[in-house]
């Protein structure tokens, strides 16, 4: 079998796909790409269907080899990609741009300069089993991906099929597209009821919070003026979702990203929309970021549009896994 090596893991590199849906009842949440929007493209850019397994780096990439001829994209965070051929030649490339690489070729996927995560998607997908229908890593939990945890330096991940994978040029501009829609740092929300007893004026912009460096994929901490949470910051434990803005007793909000628990006793303040979650997953620790509020019907809105604009012969489009299209 064709093969890929993890020459280089960088900081947190792990197997994700479209995520597992249906499993919150058992304590299994949706997973997945933190960044639902980059993935999809990126699969598609080297004619894989959605939903297929991709690498996805954090915040200093990492660097993979290929043993057979293999069209690779990479999508995410803006960073420098270069490629080294089998007789040591670097070139640059760019991103949202699929590539065909030669046996032998290493790509490296640089520092990201803006966002946190980064994909490389490789034609035909990844060759990692499925667990409860879905190759994504839960590193927490220790199953998915590659034997359930982060890649490592030497690493062998198999490759699908026999085929390279398709060329496919995106439309002049994508990339900025994209970028208008995964690099957002002013990310819609829809609010509590006024009745729950938050200070809900005291949450959206202009006020700024700050990334803190505690984050990571199940969770973004935000730091700034602590909130005033009704209940002492405790309540009966509930159903949660990605995208859930939680409120501790210490007043600094939480935002649930795509491995959160799928139960939580802290009060929600709000819910991220679906259109605004691939944006999330791009927030890094030191960001300051800020909240609109929207109406259901805006969030519905803006999810039909990103969806048409992206992927006009998808229907539905890439409403996260576990999410229907028509919810905020």
């Amino acid at each position: 079998m064709a093969t890929l090596h993890v020459v280089d893991p960088g900081l947190f590199s792990t197997v994700q796909d479209a995520g597992r849906a249906g499993w919150s009842w058992a304590g299994v949440p949706v997973g997945g790409a933190a960044d639902p929007l980059s993935i999809r493209i990126g699969n598609a850019m080297v004619g894989n269907p959605p939903g297929l397994p991709a690498i996805e780096t954090t915040l200093n990439g990492g660097a993979f080899a290929f043993d057979s001829t293999r069209v690779v994209a990479v999508t995410g965070a803006a960073s420098e990609v270069s490629v080294t051929r089998s007789d040591g030649t670097t070139f640059v490339i760019a991103m949202y741009k699929p590539v065909l690489l030669e046996p032998g070729s290493t790509i490296r996927v640089g520092r990201a300069l803006r966002g946190c995560r980064a994909y490389v998607c490789v034609g035909g997908g990844l060759a990692v089993p499925r667990v409860m229908g879905s190759s994504s890593t839960h590193a927490g939990a220790r199953f998915g991906g590659h034997e359930g945890r982060p890649l490592r330096a030497g690493d062998r991940i198999g490759l699908c099929g026999d085929e390279p994978g398709s060329c496919i040029d995106p439309s002049h501009g994508v990339e900025g597209l994209v970028h208008e829609a995964i690099l957002r740092r002013m990310v819609r929300v829809v609010l509590a009821p006024a009745e729950d007893g938050f200070d809900l004026a005291g949450f959206v912009a202009p006020r700024r919070w700050v990334v803190s460096a505690r984050s990571d994929r199940m969770g973004i901490r935000l730091s700034g003026e602590a909130l005033a949470a009704p209940f002492e910051g405790r309540m009966p434990s509930q159903g949660m979702m990605w995208g859930a803005v939680q409120v501790p007793p210490g007043g600094e909000p939480m935002v649930l990203l795509c491995d959160h628990p799928t139960t939580g006793g802290y009060p929600v303040i709000g819910c991220v929309i679906a259109a605004d979650l691939p944006a999330i997953g791009q927030w890094r620790p030191g960001e300051a970021v800020n909240f609109v509020s929207i109406s259901v019907d805006q969030a519905r809105r803006a999810l039909r549009d990103q969806s048409r604009r992206f992927f006009p012969a998808a229907g539905q489009g890439h409403a996260p896994p576990g999410r229907g299209a028509a919810e905020p």
